[in-house]
């Protein structure tokens, strides 16, 4: 049972992060990266080709 935040869990591998994308289990090497979104005209568009790596 989980005492406290929120947890995802990638069924691909296993990998584990927390409700801010921070690996808290599994084999992922590093948080999830980043990204930029904006909105447009009332839409909201995110630049997925330009990920920013995340830091602990």
């Amino acid at each position: 049972m989980q005492k406290t935040g929120i947890r995802f869990l990638c069924p691909c591998h296993a990998g584990q992060y927390d409700e801010y994308g921070i690996n808290v289990g599994g084999p992922p090497p590093r948080p999830l990266d980043t990204f930029d979104a904006y909105i447009q005209d009332g839409n909201v568009y995110i630049a997925v080709l330009s990920p920013r790596k995340r830091e602990k």
